[in-house]
């Protein structure tokens, strides 16, 4: 895939500038750097892919520094920004300011260069801060890249169209003329919380930054911390009225009243008919209660599951002592009732006996008397 390009953004350096007889101005620079750089899907032509989406792409110095790349950069066409399209023999005179004056020379890893400006309107846009350099040129993009590789692409093949002064360099801020008025400064790199890293070249502004990010990010950690105290007392006071209209229902009140009623039932089983008390908590009663009927053990400190155990465990003792009593009764009144009606029985077989013996009585003495005259007729 060949892609023309226009290389923008970079680093800082400085420069010599002379002025020659004639008013031109020849000044040296970095134009060009080795290493990954940014570009966009548009600007590389990719299809498929978001314009906008940041491609990565690697600039092996292989490729860079090599002699047909360096070669090609001698007489090409300096322009004030990058032209809307290559320059070429239509457009040069149109768009040109300057010329590079030589090929590329490698410096480090970076390419650095000679460049005549020969326009008024260039030389002014140079002394009026316009120094950074960027290069236009095609070049091959090879996707087959190394596994894990932390780019998309490797760019081969560069071959210079034009070297344009810009605002911003994309080979970084670094990449500009050279400038004897100039005293190179260090760079400071600051990483932001979105993992971005950005270039400052005033230890003084790269400490105010880091200082102000920090700031910020304590505040932001604090108004989270608010929020999310804000945002959990909003929950509990919302779950406490939904609780408070759970327990104000008639059905709540209802099953409340039957609680406390069974509770104080038992309560008078194991304290005693004579038990009472003022709360209305199913804890507390049943505390009292056990207090009552066992004076003598420690109820204060004890948790209310442990109470609500002891309680229930207290009232089946009752409860069994009382069957257990019920059971002993029935047993002495069956006892009791068989003896009765042991009884009532022998009464009846004696009034029975009785009876019989009074009929019997009865019917002698009725027929004694009515022989009597046959005793009396006899007498001599």
């Amino acid at each position: 895939m060949k892609i023309t390009l226009l290389d923008r953004k970079s680093y800082a350096v400085s420069s010599a500038r002379v002025y020659t007889d004639e008013g031109f101005l020849r000044v040296p620079g970095h134009v060009a750097r080795t290493g990954v750089q940014e570009y966009l899907a548009g600007e590389l032509g990719l299809t498929g892919r978001n314009p906008n989406d940041v491609i990565r792409v690697n600039r092996d110095a292989s490729e860079v520094f090599s002699q047909e790349s360096l070669a090609s950069y001698a007489g090409a066409d300096v322009t004030i920004q990058h032209p809307t399209e290559m320059v070429d023999i239509n457009t040069h005179k149109m768009v040109s300011v300057g010329t590079v004056a030589g090929p590329g020379i490698r410096d480090g890893e970076r390419v650095k260069i000679d460049i005549i400006i020969k326009n008024k309107d260039g030389i002014e846009a140079v002394e009026k801060g316009l120094v950074e350099l960027s290069s236009g040129y095609s070049a091959v993009y090879d996707d087959n890249v190394p596994k894990g590789a932390d780019y998309e692409f490797d760019q081969r093949n560069i071959k210079i169209n034009h070297v344009a002064l810009v605002d911003t360099a994309r080979a970084g801020a670094l990449a500009r003329l050279f400038d004897h008025k100039m005293k190179v400064n260090e760079m400071f790199k600051i990483t932001l919380d979105s993992g971005r890293v950005v270039e400052v070249a005033d230890a003084a502004i790269a400490a105010l930054i880091e200082d102000s990010l920090k700031t910020m990010n304590e505040k932001l950690v604090a108004a989270t911390a608010t929020a999310e105290k804000a945002t959990a007392a909003k929950d509990a006071a919302i779950a406490a009225l939904d609780e408070e209209k759970k327990l104000s229902s008639d059905e709540a009140i209802a099953n409340r009243l039957s609680t406390l009623t069974a509770v104080k039932d038992g309560a008078r089983i194991i304290a005693g008919d004579d038990f009472t008390t003022d709360s209305l908590e199913v804890a507390e009663i049943q505390r009292v209660a056990l207090l009552t009927a066992n004076p003598n053990r420690d109820w204060k400190d004890k948790s209310d599951i442990y109470i609500q155990a002891a309680f229930d465990m207290e009232l089946e003792k009752k409860e069994n002592e009382d069957d257990d009593d019920e059971d002993e009764g029935d047993k002495k009144g069956d006892k009791k009732g068989k003896k009765t009606a042991e009884q009532l029985a022998k009464i009846a077989k004696d009034a029975a006996h009785n009876s019989n013996d009074t009929v019997s009585a009865h019917a002698t003495f009725t027929a004694n008397l009515n022989d009597s005259w046959k005793s009396t007729v006899g007498v001599k």
